[in-house]
């Protein structure tokens, strides 16, 4: 990681040349990656089904029990599933099914948006993030994805369209030509688990389960760091 000036920003990222009179300063991660996190849940969905693994979509879970036995896990239909560790990695659902086993965890939804659009005139290639207008573009092969806001204590994930329109509007004053917004798609909201630290919760909350949650706006980037903690604590027990 090195800190450059606004020459050095545009000399990583030729489209930020319009706006170089406004970069005060950039920090350049040359190690940093974009990836599609769909494609890759895509991915590890085969590799689970490959492996020979289950997976149950569209299965509300409305309790844990873990009573010193094996632990298990409890569906809206009163199915009892019964596994030798259970994961909870619930996103922020993940407090209210702690409580059923008598633990707290310390975390709120905090409600972001993104939409994406076709590449404009001055699509930058690699990842910016404007940190005064909090918004970050990725380029996804032959889409930019723009994300932003941060509301936090939001539990309801539909689309407001007034934020979405401030998401596109800070986009817009931070790289007017980053892409087509006027084709960008219905736009997208979700709720981040966030911490009051901002990191992740991965450690043993009851006999038999462990949480790996409350990864906030950084779930893309602590997910593979997360997994191989969670799966030595697995390995271990």
């Amino acid at each position: 990681m090195r800190f450059v000036d606004a020459d050095g920003a545009v000399a990583v990222e030729p489209a930020l040349a319009a706006i170089a009179p406004h970069i005060a300063g950039a920090v350049h991660a040359p190690g940093e990656e974009v990836g599609d996190p769909f494609r890759f849940c895509q991915g590890a969905a085969a590799a689970l089904a490959a492996a020979g693994g289950d997976i149950c979509c569209r299965t509300a879970i409305t309790r844990i029990e873990a009573d010193g036995t094996r632990p298990a896990v409890v569906s809206g239909d009163g199915a009892r599933l019964a596994a030798d560790r259970i994961i909870l990695c619930a996103g922020v659902a993940s407090a209210g099914l702690a409580r059923t086993i008598g633990v707290r965890l310390p975390i709120l939804p905090m409600k972001g948006y993104s939409i994406t659009a076709p590449p404009g005139p001055a699509a930058p290639t690699v990842s910016v993030t404007d940190a005064a207008n909090r918004v970050v573009f990725a380029r996804l092969a032959g889409r930019m994805r723009i994300a932003g806001l941060a509301d936090l204590g939001q539990r309801d994930p539909a689309v407001d369209p007034a934020r979405l329109a401030a998401l596109i509007a800070g986009a817009r004053a931070a790289l007017p030509d980053a892409a087509d917004y006027g084709a960008a798609g219905p736009g997208w909201a979700g709720l981040r688990p966030m911490t009051p630290d901002s990191l992740p919760i991965t450690c043993p909350i009851a006999p038999g389960v462990i949480a790996n949650t409350g990864h906030g706006a950084l779930g893309w980037t602590y997910a593979a760091g997360s997994a191989e903690r969670v799966a030595a604590l697995v390995a271990a027990c």
